[in-house]
């Protein structure tokens, strides 16, 4: 379930996750860019900020944190090979 930044993925994780969970899902994994294509220029980049945010995020809402894995990525899937 794509999230359209990354600050709608830790506003809205948690109920993600409620939801996936209440339609049967075992496991979710979490992952993000610490570096989007477009990051908000008003932050630094930190992925331990950013991953305290969303486990604040699923434990507030209760969820078992044992099945949830979070997964940052350093540098962005679009990144390629120059030959």
């Amino acid at each position: 379930m794509p999230m359209v930044n990354k600050s709608r993925l830790i506003e809205e994780c948690a109920a993600a996750v409620s939801n996936l969970f209440a339609d049967g899902t075992d496991r979710v994994i979490i992952l993000w860019d610490e570096e989007p294509a477009w990051p908000d220029q008003h932050h630094e980049l930190c992925w331990h900020r950013d991953k305290e945010q969303i486990l604040q995020s699923l434990h507030g809402a209760g969820l078992d944190l044992d099945l949830i894995h979070l997964v940052c990525i350093e540098r962005a899937f679009e990144y390629r090979l120059e030959s």
